[in-house]
């Protein structure tokens, strides 16, 4: 019986520790500086304690991903001009944790981890303005778990097996990252593949950017702080020239 005691006091030994070592911590932006990070897009700058970084399709992705198993993602960041920014945490390159939707619609979660576009609260009660704030992001026993400065704000069952790439994403924002770690089962990063000049491209087909070139813009419908007006539908016509837009 002490034998068989013996070994199974050991084997418990054993399992919890494969289990802690395969909890691994990895340091991405530490003091403001970068420690193991993969830009996305734009450089981000370095400030004075944080790294900054803006504009659409720029994203700051850790230099490590996740595999199965518990995740436990830890950052200090502050944004600037978040509201309607969708300045977002970035989860398996496709699915978003957002501070602020378009129109000032509030916080928001969408993509495949989410099933679909969810609103879930609003700013202004999560942040104070610009100032500094922390975000945790918990994996455990199934279920997804953002808190902001201790405060519970949305939890989802997550039974998919590996949890993937993560990346902040400062969208129509200026964000300042001052900590950025995780805890969890470490795997090579798996980032969006690059265009030659460097800019990711979140479409496969042939995209033009003209969002500086205003003589070339028509208002359908103008929206103000409060009210987000969407977005037309157009469909291009065989000759390549006639577009109809409905909204």
């Amino acid at each position: 019986m002490r034998h068989a005691a013996s070994r199974a006091v050991v084997l418990v030994w054993l399992v919890a520790f494969v289990a802690t070592a395969e909890a691994d911590e990895a340091v991405f932006v530490e003091n403001g500086r970068a420690k193991d990070v993969i830009e996305v897009g734009s450089e981000w700058n370095q400030g004075d304690g944080y790294l900054e970084g803006s504009g659409l399709n720029n994203y700051l992705y850790a230099g490590k991903a996740f595999g199965t198993g518990d995740v436990h993602v830890r950052a200090r960041l502050a944004l600037i001009g978040a509201t309607g920014s969708a300045a977002s945490f970035s989860i398996d390159t496709g699915s978003h944790f957002g501070f602020d939707g378009g129109g000032n619609q509030g916080t928001f979660v969408s993509g495949p981890v989410f099933g679909e576009l969810r609103f879930i609260g609003r700013l202004e009660e999560l942040i104070d303005g610009e100032e500094p704030f922390e975000l945790e992001v918990i994996r455990k026993d199934g279920k997804l778990r953002f808190s902001i400065d201790g405060k519970p704000v949305y939890e989802w069952a997550d039974a998919r097996g590996k949890f993937g790439s993560i990346a902040f994403r400062p969208w129509r924002s200026t964000m300042r990252i001052y900590e950025f770690s995780a805890t969890g089962q470490l795997e090579p990063a798996v980032i969006p593949a690059l265009a030659a000049v460097g800019t990711y491209r979140p479409f496969s087909i042939p995209t033009i950017d003209i969002s500086s070139q205003t003589e070339r813009h028509v208002i359908v419908a103008r929206g103000t702080a409060e009210e987000y007006k969407g977005h037309p539908t157009t469909l291009l016509m065989p000759d390549g020239k006639t577009m109809f837009c409905v909204y």
